[in-house]
């Protein structure tokens, strides 16, 4: 019995071409893991693999690639973790359920001025602490939450943690930096619009 010359000839190729994606596949994930690494050297925090831990502008925070899901789907996700709750009034609570699964889709789209409308709109005032509401109400500190928005895929402030996710894997260390920075942002302009109005 012989083989077809075409036969071997693809099978070969397909081995060649399974041998070098394992290897490509393992070179991207050691790039990774070293910008992962040189991020975490540069910030003075700990890295081991895919996750961060340490004090970042003074605040304590985490940062991981992980496996989510959704009923029957997983998918991987980066997940980040800021403590804010010295910063933040008693009870501040913005709930994924009431506000991160709806901004995205409906908050900063179409008419800007209607855009403060629908804010209001999303949010159940009356369950809000006076301090919460009154926070809120502050636009700097709305555009921080429009831009959490925009940049996450899902967001929640809860038990004095900020918490956030995306679908992606940041592969390098200016990709992680862009990822951290908008939950950084809305803790200074927390912060300063405390500061500024007690």
């Amino acid at each position: 019995m012989s083989f077809n010359p075409i036969v071997l000839l693809l099978l070969m190729a397909a081995g060649v071409l399974a041998v070098g994606s394992v290897y490509l596949l393992r070179r991207v994930n050691a790039a990774r893991d070293a910008a992962w690494a040189e991020f975490a050297r540069g910030h003075g925090m700990s890295a081991q693999g895919l996750r961060l831990e340490g004090i970042c502008e003074g605040l304590p925070l985490t940062v991981e690639a992980c496996y989510l899901s959704t009923g029957r789907a997983k998918y991987i996700a980066t997940v980040l973790r800021l403590r804010v709750d010295a910063l933040l009034p008693p009870g501040f609570c913005l709930e994924r359920e009431g506000f991160g699964d709806r901004v995205p889709r409906r908050v900063g789209k179409g008419d800007p001025e209607n855009s403060g409308a629908r804010f209001d709109a999303l949010l159940d005032w009356k369950s809000l602490s006076p301090e919460t509401a009154s926070l809120l109400q502050h636009e700097r500190v709305r555009e921080q939450l429009h831009e959490m928005a925009r940049v996450y895929t899902a967001f929640r402030i809860r038990d004095g943690w900020i918490e956030a996710e995306q679908p992606l894997v940041p592969a390098n260390a200016e990709e992680l930096e862009a990822f951290i920075r908008p939950a950084l942002r809305l803790v200074l302009t927390l912060e300063q619009t405390l500061r500024e109005h007690t």
